[in-house]
């Protein structure tokens, strides 16, 4: 497998800040941690459906000890000091449908609205490719105009089925 999505690569965001994209592993807790304090109750609610200030040891273990198959995910940090988190993306297989993921992104308020997202999904949606998943599952809040826009900058015409106040989204992954 060409695993070109699961390299190291530094990105420009839209207001010239540098960022360092990389596969997320076992040593980047405390990174993770940080970036999820970073977030506002605001974003966090939109994130995780409510206010999670923080992550305990067992959820941090599990975000971080990726196979690299069924539980994928990239991690967005500065490229120069302070080497903050900015931003995470991630996918885990669906065990009845292994060519189904559901899907995740959060990033940091200091960075929305730059263009961070695009990039982390774009490359998402590589490796979602290059491991055999043809579709992306994204639960999300109706009121997340944004992500509901970057739902539709990554495939113009998608529809949401909704819940309540939860959105769903399912987004083709494109062939490689």
């Amino acid at each position: 497998m060409d695993d070109a999505a699961s390299s190291d690569e530094v990105v420009t965001l839209r207001d010239g800040t540098r960022v360092r994209i990389r596969p997320v592993c076992a040593e980047d807790k405390s990174i993770l941690a940080r970036g999820l304090a970073a977030m506002s109750p605001r974003s966090r609610y939109q994130r995780f459906f409510s206010d999670k200030p923080s992550l305990t040891g067992a959820e941090l273990d599990y975000l971080t000890a990726l196979d690299g198959d069924r539980h994928f995910a990239l991690g967005a940090m500065r490229d120069a000091p302070p080497y903050d988190g900015l931003g995470i993306a991630r996918f885990i297989r669906l065990p009845d449908d292994p060519t189904t993921a559901e899907s995740a992104i959060a990033i940091v308020d200091a960075v929305q609205g730059r263009g961070l997202g695009l990039a982390l999904m774009e490359r998402l949606l590589r490796a979602a490719a290059e491991r055999g998943i043809s579709r992306l599952r994204n639960e999300f809040l109706a009121e997340n105009v944004a992500f509901a826009g970057l739902m539709r900058r990554l495939a113009p015409g998608i529809t949401f089925e909704a819940d309540g106040p939860v959105r769903v989204a399912h987004l083709p992954v494109p062939p490689l």
